[in-house]
């Protein structure tokens, strides 16, 4: 017959404990006991070797000297008798690593009367840290991070002292040398667009503003008694003249700078209503001309151009069979100079737009409408590719050849 007899009495009483690797001297040191066997609950002392004793199962102590002590940690469980264990250990006490500290100032080059930042970075040592600074100027602070404005443009040493709490406290210096400027001076302009704006549409107007100290404050006034402000504004004009456009630009600084920019902007009427009076055209064309087609027609309505062709495929290129009418006075040959007063100074651009009518298609034949600008060289003619021009002009058309439009 097998038979198991359990031990008679407690489990053997047994102790060890923790401490941190690397403690500083004048810096609390934590001693954490774990004990196993015997009867819970254990009671715990401590002598850290310096002749300072402790009891408890986490225990601080602070080492006001630099050597190795002999800690001992002893453990009493609850039975009866008590059983008592004991550990030991080795723990060696070192002075903090040395107190070292910086600085770095933003903006990197500040301008007179403008708020500067000053920002510390303290290592070693024992934390937390204090940190004064002189700015060079006569004037101090204290704060890991400060702000200081000059008041005069040239070079300052600014100095930074940082100290810990050690014991003694340790102390580091960090200097620097800080170049003040004159704030550069304000300037500012701006755009108009369009560049010739139209009556009773609006228009944006830009300011680009640099220099000074920002931000920027932007008024304006816009020469027909109307006024705005900020940076991108639009305005409407409502009559066609030319306005003196004042732009003011204010900067953030003490004192503060202020810079004006003017222009002229010439406001135009918008080109409605008819075309105006009609010249005579090359090969005998008149204004409304159709060239003896039948069916056919054209007119100027409220300014826009009607025509309707209806004799498709009757024509060739040297006999030009559809409706037409111009403004101006610009024969096709001789190139010569328009006639004084007949077009508007004011046009910068004309816009054009096609609405065909129903087309049937009808064998192969040639299709186009278009619009043409002739420009007149004032400065004189131009030689390019072999030929000489004095005119030029430019088309905007629809056309189709030899299909259905």
């Amino acid at each position: 017959m097998d038979r198991t007899f359990a031990p008679s009495g407690p489990i053997p009483l047994s102790t060890s404990f923790t401490v941190p690797t690397n403690p500083i001297i004048n810096l609390p040191v934590t001693f954490t006991s774990t004990t196993l066997g015997g009867t819970a609950p254990y009671s715990v002392a401590w002598n850290f070797g310096d002749g300072s004793t402790g009891t408890g199962v986490l225990v601080t102590h602070i080492y006001t000297t630099t050597q190795t002590f002999t800690v001992t940690e002893t453990a009493t469980d609850s039975s009866s008798p008590a059983q008592t264990a004991t550990s030991s250990q080795s723990v060696s006490v070192a002075v903090p690593p040395p107190l070292t500290t910086s600085f770095t100032v933003s903006p990197a080059n500040p301008l007179v009367n403008t708020q500067v930042t000053f920002t510390a970075t303290s290592a070693g040592g024992t934390g937390p840290y204090t940190v004064a600074w002189t700015f060079g100027d006569g004037s101090t602070g204290t704060g890991s991070s400060v702000t200081h404005t000059y008041t005069a443009a040239q070079a300052f040493t600014v100095t930074e002292t940082a100290t810990d709490s050690s014991t003694p406290a340790q102390t580091a210096t960090s200097s620097k040398s800080v170049t003040v400027s004159t704030t550069p001076p304000l300037t500012t302009s701006f755009t108009v667009i369009p560049s010739s704006p139209v009556v009773n549409t609006p228009a944006t107007l830009t300011a680009s503003t640099s220099g000074g100290t920002g931000p920027y404050t932007i008024s304006w006034s816009f020469g027909d008694g109307s006024t705005g402000s900020g940076t991108t504004t639009p305005h409407t004009y409502a009559a066609a003249q030319s306005f003196t456009v004042t732009e003011t630009a204010r900067d953030s600084s003490t004192p503060q700078q202020t810079t004006v920019s003017t222009n002229t902007v010439t406001v135009s009427t918008l080109q409605t209503g008819n075309f105006g009076s009609c010249a005579s055209l090359p090969q005998g064309w008149n204004c409304g001309n159709t060239n003896g087609l039948t069916g056919s027609s054209v007119d100027i309505v409220s300014g826009v151009l009607q025509t309707r062709e209806s004799n498709p495929g009757v024509g060739s290129d040297n006999s030009y069979y559809y409706s037409t009418t111009q403004k101006g006075t610009f024969p096709w040959d001789p190139c010569r100079a328009p006639a004084n007063g007949v077009l508007p100074s004011t046009v910068s651009s004309v816009s054009t737009t096609f609405t065909p009518l129903t087309i049937t298609a009808s064998g192969s034949y040639r299709y186009h409408i278009y619009v043409a600008l002739y420009y007149w060289l004032p400065n004189g003619p131009v030689s390019a590719g072999g030929s000489t021009y004095q005119c030029l002009d430019t088309q905007v058309r629809i056309e189709n050849i030899g299909g259905s439009f």
